[in-house]
């Protein structure tokens, strides 16, 4: 069941269009996550939905009842919309106990709404901090709070402004691990903004990537990062290594390889773009005139993996190429390799 539909969006602010006809649904239980960079036009489509924003043009529909409508001048107010919003401050109240800043929202009637509290407080381990204030609480525990606050009156639709901004990384990797969880065990729809890849690629079911306003393809998080519409949504999964190349026969040829691009007219001036962990390395003997044989110029380990700089000579240019192997690989410094590439992690678009 769709929960959420924004149909033919536009938005505007001082006569600059930051949201232009965009539509996309929310599916029941569904985690749907914006991905783009800033001012793109994602947290404007968060607030039009919260109705934070006046909606200017299109319609905004939550389960079988519309929400707001530009023809008509339907425009519920915020309060009205049955939805939680988790903003990305947390915007916790400094006054009120973290107890009391979770139930702030919650009518005196809804019971079972304040037993829940008790619940997820101990399913977030955070019932020994109830009578704590926010300035008493580290940034991943503000981070809960925030959350069981937007889900304490049972909200239809949640959203999420940018929710593991404000925390370092190794907290960030475990908050958000717990916050799916819970989300997931609760059900409920949520509408998700973010401008890293690996969140949205981690916590969605479904990605939309947008770019000046416009949404550019809208999948689930394999079909995004091994079939990108462009290599814009390309070059969002991470640094990226790019060839020129020209169209002959429905392919292109490159120094490492040749790869299909059928959809492109012969002729046509490309680019092949190539992930640096899309790419194996070969050690090869001093002399060997193996084709696909690039030259090391430096091996770094990263723990996990090691990221190697090479060059390769594409026509009469030099061209270098970036790559991430494994595990410790480290050949030396001018050393030859022989390169392969895995198809499913190279991709051939128009030059730009």
């Amino acid at each position: 069941m769709t929960l959420l539909r924004l149909d033919h969006v536009f938005h505007a602010f001082d006569g600059q269009t930051v949201v232009r006809d965009v539509s996309l649904t929310a599916e029941s239980g569904e985690l749907t996550c914006l991905l783009g960079p800033s001012g793109c036009g994602k947290t404007t489509l968060l607030r039009i939905t919260a109705g934070l924003e006046r909606l200017q043009q299109g319609r905004v529909t939550l389960g079988d009842r519309v929400a707001a409508d530009a023809g008509t001048s339907i425009d519920l107010p915020a309060e009205a919309r049955g939805i939680g919003m988790m903003f990305q401050d947390y915007a916790l109240f400094p006054h009120l106990t973290l107890y009391e800043n979770i139930v702030f929202g919650i009518p005196a009637r809804r019971v079972d709404r304040r037993q829940w509290v008790g619940q997820a407080l101990d399913q977030t381990g955070l019932s020994s901090l109830a009578n704590s204030y926010p300035h008493m609480l580290s940034g991943g525990q503000q981070q809960r709070a925030a959350l069981l606050r937007a889900l304490a009156p049972e909200p239809r639709v949640l959203l999420l402004d940018e929710p593991f901004s404000g925390l370092d990384i190794t907290l960030r990797i475990q908050v958000r691990e717990e916050i799916l969880g819970f989300l997931k065990q609760t059900g409920v729809t949520t509408l998700m903004v973010t401008h890293d890849p690996e969140e949205a690629m981690f916590m969605a079911d479904r990605v939309l990537v947008m770019d000046a306003g416009r949404i550019l393809q809208a999948a689930t998080p394999p079909e995004i990062y091994f079939n990108p519409v462009n290599g814009y949504v390309a070059e969002l999964f991470g640094p990226i290594n790019r060839i020129p190349a020209t169209v002959v026969s429905g392919a292109v040829e490159t120094p490492i390889g040749r790869f299909e691009a059928a959809n492109l007219t012969d002729g046509t001036s490309a680019q092949v773009l190539i992930r640096p962990e899309g790419i194996s390395l070969t050690v090869t003997e001093q002399d060997s005139h193996r084709s696909n044989t690039v030259t090391v110029l430096s091996a770094r380990i990263l723990g996990r993996s090691t990221s190697l700089r090479l060059r390769c000579r594409n026509g009469a240019n030099d061209i270098e190429l970036h790559a991430r192997i494994p595990g410790v690989f480290l050949p030396e410094a001018g050393s030859p390799v022989v390169v392969g590439v895995n198809p499913r992690q190279a991709f051939v678009f128009p030059s730009r």
